[in-house]
Protein backbone atom coordinates (compact mmCIF):
# COMPACT_ATOMS: atom_id res chain seq x y z
CA UNK A 1 0.00 0.00 0.00
CA UNK A 2 1.60 2.75 -1.18
CA UNK A 3 1.94 6.32 0.59
CA UNK A 4 1.29 4.70 3.77
CA UNK A 5 3.66 5.79 6.48
CA UNK A 6 5.84 3.19 7.79
CA UNK A 7 4.47 1.47 10.89
CA UNK A 8 7.40 0.15 13.38
CA UNK A 9 6.84 -3.55 13.80
CA UNK A 10 9.05 -3.79 17.00
CA UNK A 11 9.43 -7.53 16.81
CA UNK A 12 10.70 -8.66 20.69
CA UNK A 13 11.42 -12.13 19.72
CA UNK A 14 13.21 -12.77 16.48
CA UNK A 15 13.66 -9.16 14.32
CA UNK A 16 16.91 -6.85 14.02
CA UNK A 17 15.76 -3.25 14.31
CA UNK A 18 17.94 -0.01 13.68
CA UNK A 19 17.28 2.69 16.51
CA UNK A 20 15.68 4.99 14.56
CA UNK A 21 12.66 2.58 14.42
CA UNK A 22 11.73 2.64 17.57
CA UNK A 23 9.18 4.74 19.10
CA UNK A 24 10.15 7.19 21.86
CA UNK A 25 8.94 5.28 25.11
CA UNK A 26 11.44 2.67 23.82
CA UNK A 27 14.12 4.95 24.36
CA UNK A 28 15.86 4.82 27.74
CA UNK A 29 18.46 6.66 29.87
CA UNK A 30 17.86 4.53 32.32
CA UNK A 31 15.83 1.30 33.54
CA UNK A 32 12.81 3.06 35.32
CA UNK A 33 12.22 4.53 32.20
CA UNK A 34 11.47 1.43 30.40
CA UNK A 35 7.51 0.50 29.99
CA UNK A 36 7.28 -2.82 31.53
CA UNK A 37 9.32 -4.23 34.67
CA UNK A 38 11.03 -7.07 33.03
CA UNK A 39 12.54 -4.60 30.54
CA UNK A 40 15.90 -2.92 31.13
CA UNK A 41 17.92 0.14 29.30
CA UNK A 42 20.75 -1.55 27.02
CA UNK A 43 23.49 0.11 25.89
CA UNK A 44 22.45 1.61 22.74
CA UNK A 45 19.72 3.41 25.04
CA UNK A 46 16.72 0.90 24.05
CA UNK A 47 14.63 -0.78 26.36
CA UNK A 48 15.30 -4.56 25.61
CA UNK A 49 14.47 -7.14 27.86
CA UNK A 50 16.64 -7.90 30.86
CA UNK A 51 16.94 -11.87 29.81
CA UNK A 52 17.44 -11.26 26.32
CA UNK A 53 20.53 -11.40 24.73
CA UNK A 54 21.55 -7.95 22.95
CA UNK A 55 24.65 -7.63 20.49
CA UNK A 56 25.48 -4.20 18.38
CA UNK A 57 25.43 -4.55 14.68
CA UNK A 58 25.82 -1.67 11.64
CA UNK A 59 21.96 -2.37 11.17
CA UNK A 60 21.23 -2.15 15.16
CA UNK A 61 20.35 -4.31 18.22
CA UNK A 62 19.69 -7.62 17.24
CA UNK A 63 17.22 -8.48 20.18
CA UNK A 64 16.55 -12.53 21.25
CA UNK A 65 16.88 -15.33 18.16
CA UNK A 66 14.69 -17.21 15.86
CA UNK A 67 14.43 -19.81 18.13
CA UNK A 68 13.82 -17.59 21.42
CA UNK A 69 10.44 -17.22 22.63
CA UNK A 70 9.05 -14.40 24.55
CA UNK A 71 9.13 -14.22 28.07
CA UNK A 72 5.97 -13.72 30.05
CA UNK A 73 4.97 -9.70 30.90
CA UNK A 74 3.77 -10.72 34.65
CA UNK A 75 5.43 -10.61 37.66
CA UNK A 76 5.00 -13.05 40.07
CA UNK A 77 3.27 -16.48 40.53
CA UNK A 78 -0.47 -16.69 41.45
CA UNK A 79 -0.56 -20.31 40.70
CA UNK A 80 -0.14 -22.87 37.87
CA UNK A 81 -2.99 -23.48 35.19
CA UNK A 82 -3.96 -26.98 35.41
CA UNK A 83 -5.70 -29.54 32.40
CA UNK A 84 -6.41 -29.31 29.18
CA UNK A 85 -9.69 -27.32 27.87
CA UNK A 86 -12.58 -28.77 26.18
CA UNK A 87 -13.11 -28.28 22.28
CA UNK A 88 -15.25 -25.57 21.12
CA UNK A 89 -19.10 -26.39 20.91
CA UNK A 90 -21.02 -22.91 20.39
CA UNK A 91 -20.64 -19.29 19.55
CA UNK A 92 -17.99 -16.63 19.47
CA UNK A 93 -18.21 -13.28 19.88
CA UNK A 94 -15.52 -11.78 19.80
CA UNK A 95 -2.36 -13.15 36.91
CA UNK A 96 -0.85 -11.00 38.60
CA UNK A 97 2.25 -13.40 38.07
CA UNK A 98 3.44 -16.01 35.42
CA UNK A 99 3.44 -19.77 36.04
CA UNK A 100 6.43 -22.43 35.79
CA UNK A 101 6.35 -24.86 32.73
CA UNK A 102 5.77 -24.32 28.57
CA UNK A 103 4.93 -26.41 25.95
CA UNK A 104 4.91 -25.67 22.11
CA UNK A 105 2.04 -24.08 20.14
CA UNK A 106 1.47 -26.13 16.61
CA UNK A 107 3.82 -23.01 15.05
CA UNK A 108 6.37 -23.44 17.23
CA UNK A 109 6.15 -20.86 19.96
CA UNK A 110 6.58 -21.14 23.04
CA UNK A 111 3.30 -21.61 25.51
CA UNK A 112 4.43 -20.62 28.81
CA UNK A 113 2.16 -19.22 31.14
CA UNK A 114 1.16 -16.09 32.40
CA UNK A 115 0.23 -13.26 29.60
CA UNK A 116 3.40 -12.55 27.48
CA UNK A 117 4.24 -9.72 24.44
CA UNK A 118 4.12 -10.59 21.22
CA UNK A 119 6.16 -9.10 18.36
CA UNK A 120 4.87 -5.53 19.07
CA UNK A 121 2.99 -3.53 16.60
CA UNK A 122 3.42 0.13 17.43
CA UNK A 123 0.64 1.14 17.42
CA UNK A 124 -3.28 1.13 18.90
CA UNK A 125 -5.04 -2.62 17.96
CA UNK A 126 -8.50 -1.40 17.13
CA UNK A 127 -9.82 -5.09 16.32
CA UNK A 128 -8.17 -8.74 16.92
CA UNK A 129 -9.68 -11.79 14.95
CA UNK A 130 -8.66 -15.60 15.15
CA UNK A 131 -8.38 -17.82 12.70
CA UNK A 132 -11.61 -20.73 13.48
CA UNK A 133 -9.31 -23.66 11.89
CA UNK A 134 -5.37 -22.45 12.66
CA UNK A 135 -5.62 -20.72 16.56
CA UNK A 136 -1.87 -19.48 15.86
CA UNK A 137 -3.52 -17.30 12.89
CA UNK A 138 -4.20 -14.12 14.18
CA UNK A 139 -5.61 -11.10 12.46
CA UNK A 140 -4.98 -7.60 13.60
CA UNK A 141 -6.41 -4.33 12.70
CA UNK A 142 -4.09 -1.32 12.88
CA UNK A 143 -5.59 2.24 12.42
CA UNK A 144 -3.56 4.02 9.66
CA UNK A 145 -2.00 0.89 8.76
CA UNK A 146 -4.38 -1.80 8.05
CA UNK A 147 -4.63 -5.47 8.51
CA UNK A 148 -1.99 -7.20 9.93
CA UNK A 149 -1.23 -11.51 10.12
CA UNK A 150 0.39 -13.45 12.30
CA UNK A 151 0.62 -17.36 11.17
CA UNK A 152 2.95 -17.86 14.62
CA UNK A 153 1.28 -16.82 17.41
CA UNK A 154 2.14 -13.42 17.43
CA UNK A 155 6.00 -14.28 16.83
CA UNK A 156 5.99 -11.45 13.96
CA UNK A 157 3.59 -9.89 11.82
CA UNK A 158 3.10 -8.94 8.08
CA UNK A 159 1.04 -6.31 6.29
CA UNK A 160 -2.14 -7.80 4.76
CA UNK A 161 -3.28 -5.63 2.81
CA UNK A 162 -3.43 -6.29 -1.14
CA UNK A 163 -6.53 -4.75 -2.15
CA UNK A 164 -7.29 -2.25 0.53
CA UNK A 165 -7.29 1.50 -1.20
CA UNK A 166 -4.28 3.27 0.20
CA UNK A 167 -6.52 5.96 1.35
CA UNK A 168 -8.83 3.36 3.36
CA UNK A 169 -7.00 2.09 6.31
CA UNK A 170 -8.64 2.64 9.49
CA UNK A 171 -9.72 -0.21 10.82
CA UNK A 172 -12.68 -0.54 12.80
CA UNK A 173 -13.92 -4.28 13.11
CA UNK A 174 -12.68 -7.25 11.87
CA UNK A 175 -14.29 -10.92 11.74
CA UNK A 176 -13.18 -14.43 10.73
CA UNK A 177 -15.10 -17.66 8.94
CA UNK A 178 -13.24 -20.69 7.60
CA UNK A 179 -10.84 -19.02 4.90
CA UNK A 180 -12.67 -15.59 4.72
CA UNK A 181 -11.70 -12.75 6.68
CA UNK A 182 -13.88 -9.25 6.61
CA UNK A 183 -12.91 -5.97 7.48
CA UNK A 184 -15.13 -2.66 7.70
CA UNK A 185 -12.79 0.96 7.81
CA UNK A 186 -14.61 4.14 8.12
CA UNK A 187 -14.60 4.83 4.49
CA UNK A 188 -15.68 1.09 3.07
CA UNK A 189 -15.94 -2.83 4.00
CA UNK A 190 -13.82 -5.16 2.43
CA UNK A 191 -13.65 -9.43 1.91
CA UNK A 192 -10.73 -12.01 1.22
CA UNK A 193 -10.35 -15.40 1.25
CA UNK A 194 -6.90 -16.55 2.46
CA UNK A 195 -5.79 -17.03 -1.56
CA UNK A 196 -7.61 -13.84 -2.46
CA UNK A 197 -6.75 -10.01 -2.09
CA UNK A 198 -9.78 -7.83 -0.59
CA UNK A 199 -12.27 -6.50 -2.67
CA UNK A 200 -14.36 -4.06 -1.41
CA UNK A 201 -18.61 -5.36 -0.16
CA UNK A 202 -21.07 -3.70 2.06
CA UNK A 203 -24.71 -2.56 2.01
CA UNK A 204 -25.81 0.11 -0.55
CA UNK A 205 -27.18 2.31 3.03
CA UNK A 206 -23.38 2.20 4.19
CA UNK A 207 -22.13 5.43 4.43
CA UNK A 208 -18.56 7.23 4.29
CA UNK A 209 -17.90 7.84 7.98
CA UNK A 210 -19.90 5.12 9.26
CA UNK A 211 -18.07 3.35 11.96
CA UNK A 212 -19.29 -0.64 10.98
CA UNK A 213 -18.86 -3.54 13.87
CA UNK A 214 -18.79 -7.38 11.92
CA UNK A 215 -19.65 -10.83 13.67
CA UNK A 216 -19.37 -14.04 11.28
CA UNK A 217 -21.76 -16.84 12.58
CA UNK A 218 -19.03 -19.52 13.37
CA UNK A 219 -21.38 -22.55 12.15
CA UNK A 220 -22.35 -21.32 8.92
CA UNK A 221 -19.43 -19.45 6.48
CA UNK A 222 -22.34 -17.43 4.33
CA UNK A 223 -23.52 -15.60 7.49
CA UNK A 224 -22.22 -12.41 8.42
CA UNK A 225 -23.90 -9.26 10.37
CA UNK A 226 -22.72 -5.77 10.19
CA UNK A 227 -24.06 -2.44 12.78
CA UNK A 228 -23.60 1.25 12.34
CA UNK A 229 -23.04 3.38 15.13
CA UNK A 230 -26.24 5.43 13.17
CA UNK A 231 -27.79 2.05 14.45
CA UNK A 232 -28.54 -0.23 11.27
CA UNK A 233 -27.83 -3.19 11.06
CA UNK A 234 -27.35 -5.37 8.01
CA UNK A 235 -27.04 -8.58 7.29
CA UNK A 236 -25.48 -11.34 4.59
CA UNK A 237 -26.31 -14.81 3.49
CA UNK A 238 -23.21 -15.06 0.95
CA UNK A 239 -20.19 -14.45 2.48
CA UNK A 240 -20.47 -10.56 2.35
CA UNK A 241 -21.09 -10.70 -1.41
CA UNK A 242 -24.59 -9.06 -0.96
CA UNK A 243 -26.41 -7.48 1.83
CA UNK A 244 -29.67 -6.78 3.15
CA UNK A 245 -31.71 -4.33 5.81
CA UNK A 246 -31.99 -6.32 9.19
CA UNK A 247 -34.01 -3.88 11.26
CA UNK A 248 -37.42 -5.21 11.89
CA UNK A 249 -38.15 -4.58 15.29
CA UNK A 250 -34.72 -2.17 15.79
CA UNK A 251 -36.95 1.03 16.18
CA UNK A 252 -35.45 2.24 19.62
CA UNK A 253 -32.29 1.35 18.44
CA UNK A 254 -29.83 4.09 17.72
CA UNK A 255 -26.40 3.00 17.85
CA UNK A 256 -24.90 -0.28 17.29
CA UNK A 257 -21.48 -0.54 19.44
CA UNK A 258 -21.11 -4.60 19.39
CA UNK A 259 -22.77 -7.56 17.42
CA UNK A 260 -22.69 -11.45 19.02
CA UNK A 261 -23.47 -14.31 17.32
CA UNK A 262 -24.55 -17.31 19.50
CA UNK A 263 -26.01 -20.51 19.09
CA UNK A 264 -29.52 -21.87 17.31
CA UNK A 265 -29.59 -18.67 15.26
CA UNK A 266 -29.84 -16.35 18.33
CA UNK A 267 -27.75 -12.93 17.56
CA UNK A 268 -27.50 -9.60 20.00
CA UNK A 269 -26.72 -6.30 18.87
CA UNK A 270 -25.92 -3.86 22.04
CA UNK A 271 -25.74 0.03 22.41
CA UNK A 272 -28.21 1.99 23.66
CA UNK A 273 -29.90 -1.14 24.25
CA UNK A 274 -29.61 -5.03 24.29
CA UNK A 275 -31.61 -6.32 21.29
CA UNK A 276 -32.17 -10.29 20.62
CA UNK A 277 -33.09 -12.00 17.33
CA UNK A 278 -33.91 -15.13 17.68
CA UNK A 279 -34.24 -15.75 13.50
CA UNK A 280 -30.73 -14.88 12.80
CA UNK A 281 -31.69 -11.36 12.25
CA UNK A 282 -34.80 -11.59 10.51
CA UNK A 283 -36.48 -9.82 13.55
CA UNK A 284 -35.59 -8.32 16.80
CA UNK A 285 -36.84 -7.66 20.19
CA UNK A 286 -36.08 -5.24 22.75
CA UNK A 287 -34.64 -6.93 25.95
CA UNK A 288 -35.30 -4.12 28.39
CA UNK A 289 -32.26 -4.62 30.45
CA UNK A 290 -32.20 -1.04 31.37
CA UNK A 291 -28.38 -0.93 29.97
CA UNK A 292 -27.98 2.34 28.12
CA UNK A 293 -24.07 1.97 26.93
CA UNK A 294 -23.05 -1.31 25.94
CA UNK A 295 -19.68 -1.88 25.37
CA UNK A 296 -19.38 -5.74 23.92
CA UNK A 297 -21.31 -8.98 24.33
CA UNK A 298 -20.66 -12.24 24.19
CA UNK A 299 -23.18 -15.54 24.88
CA UNK A 300 -22.09 -19.16 26.42
CA UNK A 301 -24.64 -21.34 23.94
CA UNK A 302 -23.90 -24.11 26.41
CA UNK A 303 -26.55 -22.61 28.71
CA UNK A 304 -30.02 -23.11 27.43
CA UNK A 305 -31.61 -20.64 25.20
CA UNK A 306 -27.86 -18.74 25.66
CA UNK A 307 -26.21 -17.12 28.82
CA UNK A 308 -25.48 -13.29 27.57
CA UNK A 309 -22.78 -11.51 28.90
CA UNK A 310 -22.69 -7.95 28.88
CA UNK A 311 -20.13 -4.87 29.58
CA UNK A 312 -22.03 -1.92 29.50
CA UNK A 313 -20.39 1.49 31.25
CA UNK A 314 -22.22 0.83 34.77
CA UNK A 315 -20.55 -3.12 35.39
CA UNK A 316 -20.14 -6.27 34.05
CA UNK A 317 -23.31 -8.56 33.72
CA UNK A 318 -24.89 -12.03 32.38
CA UNK A 319 -28.27 -12.54 31.48
CA UNK A 320 -29.89 -16.20 31.95
CA UNK A 321 -33.08 -17.39 33.18
CA UNK A 322 -34.51 -14.05 32.50
CA UNK A 323 -32.56 -12.45 35.12
CA UNK A 324 -29.96 -9.87 34.80
CA UNK A 325 -27.40 -10.40 37.10
CA UNK A 326 -24.08 -8.12 38.17
CA UNK A 327 -21.12 -10.07 38.03
CA UNK A 328 -18.81 -8.43 40.99
CA UNK A 329 -16.85 -5.60 41.09
CA UNK A 330 -14.17 -5.55 37.75
CA UNK A 331 -12.76 -1.91 37.51
CA UNK A 332 -13.28 -0.23 34.18
CA UNK A 333 -14.57 -2.85 32.09
CA UNK A 334 -13.94 -2.72 28.79
CA UNK A 335 -14.79 -5.73 26.76
CA UNK A 336 -15.55 -9.39 26.66
CA UNK A 337 -14.54 -12.92 25.18
CA UNK A 338 -14.91 -16.47 25.85
CA UNK A 339 -14.64 -19.88 24.74
CA UNK A 340 -16.57 -22.02 24.69
CA UNK A 341 -16.73 -25.50 26.41
CA UNK A 342 -19.05 -28.83 26.26
CA UNK A 343 -20.46 -27.80 29.78
CA UNK A 344 -20.31 -23.76 29.95
CA UNK A 345 -17.28 -21.49 28.94
CA UNK A 346 -14.49 -19.24 30.73
CA UNK A 347 -15.20 -15.99 30.04
CA UNK A 348 -12.55 -13.12 29.89
CA UNK A 349 -12.99 -9.40 30.34
CA UNK A 350 -10.29 -6.71 29.82
CA UNK A 351 -10.23 -4.18 32.65
CA UNK A 352 -8.23 -1.75 34.29
CA UNK A 353 -7.90 -0.74 38.14
CA UNK A 354 -6.13 2.87 37.92
CA UNK A 355 -2.69 1.50 37.14
CA UNK A 356 -2.62 -2.08 35.54
CA UNK A 357 -4.30 -3.54 32.71
CA UNK A 358 -6.26 -7.13 33.94
CA UNK A 359 -8.04 -9.70 32.42
CA UNK A 360 -10.39 -11.10 34.91
CA UNK A 361 -11.50 -14.51 34.20
CA UNK A 362 -14.71 -16.78 35.49
CA UNK A 363 -15.92 -20.53 34.10
CA UNK A 364 -19.58 -20.85 34.19
CA UNK A 365 -20.38 -24.70 34.38
CA UNK A 366 -23.84 -25.51 33.36
CA UNK A 367 -24.08 -28.73 34.01
CA UNK A 368 -23.22 -28.34 37.92
CA UNK A 369 -24.46 -24.60 37.76
CA UNK A 370 -21.88 -23.08 39.15
CA UNK A 371 -19.99 -19.71 38.17
CA UNK A 372 -16.45 -19.28 39.69
CA UNK A 373 -15.51 -16.12 41.24
CA UNK A 374 -13.47 -13.72 39.29
CA UNK A 375 -9.90 -14.16 38.98
CA UNK A 376 -7.68 -10.80 37.96
CA UNK A 377 -4.89 -11.60 35.65
CA UNK A 378 -2.00 -8.71 34.78
CA UNK A 379 -1.36 -8.13 31.24
CA UNK A 380 0.18 -5.07 31.81
CA UNK A 381 1.51 -3.33 34.69
CA UNK A 382 2.34 0.36 35.37
CA UNK A 383 0.12 0.79 32.39
CA UNK A 384 -1.98 4.35 33.58
CA UNK A 385 -5.20 4.47 32.08
CA UNK A 386 -4.86 2.40 28.96
CA UNK A 387 -7.04 -0.58 28.73
CA UNK A 388 -7.74 -3.66 26.28
CA UNK A 389 -9.77 -2.73 23.38
CA UNK A 390 -10.11 -6.23 22.13
CA UNK A 391 -9.83 -9.49 23.18
CA UNK A 392 -9.91 -12.90 21.18
CA UNK A 393 -10.18 -16.55 22.39
CA UNK A 394 -9.13 -19.18 19.99
CA UNK A 395 -12.21 -21.32 19.08
CA UNK A 396 -11.26 -24.89 20.12
CA UNK A 397 -8.87 -23.87 22.84
CA UNK A 398 -10.46 -21.33 25.97
CA UNK A 399 -7.05 -20.62 27.42
CA UNK A 400 -5.54 -18.85 24.39
CA UNK A 401 -6.28 -16.04 24.46
CA UNK A 402 -4.96 -12.20 22.34
CA UNK A 403 -5.67 -8.95 23.98
CA UNK A 404 -4.83 -5.66 21.75
CA UNK A 405 -4.34 -2.55 24.45
CA UNK A 406 -5.35 1.09 23.18
CA UNK A 407 -1.75 2.43 23.26
CA UNK A 408 2.21 0.89 23.71
CA UNK A 409 3.78 -2.55 23.43
CA UNK A 410 0.38 -3.53 23.30
CA UNK A 411 -0.45 -6.56 21.69
CA UNK A 412 -0.39 -9.94 24.41
CA UNK A 413 -0.99 -13.42 24.31
CA UNK A 414 -1.59 -16.35 26.65
CA UNK A 415 -1.70 -19.60 26.27
CA UNK A 416 -2.85 -20.67 29.90
CA UNK A 417 -5.88 -18.40 30.65
CA UNK A 418 -3.43 -15.96 31.92
CA UNK A 419 -2.68 -18.00 34.78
Amino acid sequence: MAGRPRLCVVALLALTLTPACFPEYLRCAANADCPEPEYACGDEGLCVRATDSMSSSSSGVSVGSSSSSSSSSSASSSGSSSGQSSSSTGSTSASTGSTSGSSTSSSGASTSGGWQLTAALDNAITALAVSPTTPDTVYAGVPGYGVFRSTNAGDSWTEYNDGLMTDDDNVVSLAASEDRLFVSTTQRMYRRTLTTPWTTTGPTSMQTGDRVVLAADPQNADLVYAGSDRGKVWRSDSGASSWTVATAGLLELTRVNCIAVGGSNRVYVGGNGVFRSASAGETWQDMELGLTDVKALAEDSAFLGGALYIVDATGVYVYENFLLTPLGNVPSASTVALGQTVNGARVYVGANDGTNVLVYTTTHDELLGQQTPWTPTQVRGNAGSSFIWALAVAPGDTRRVYAALNSGLNVYRTFTGGQ
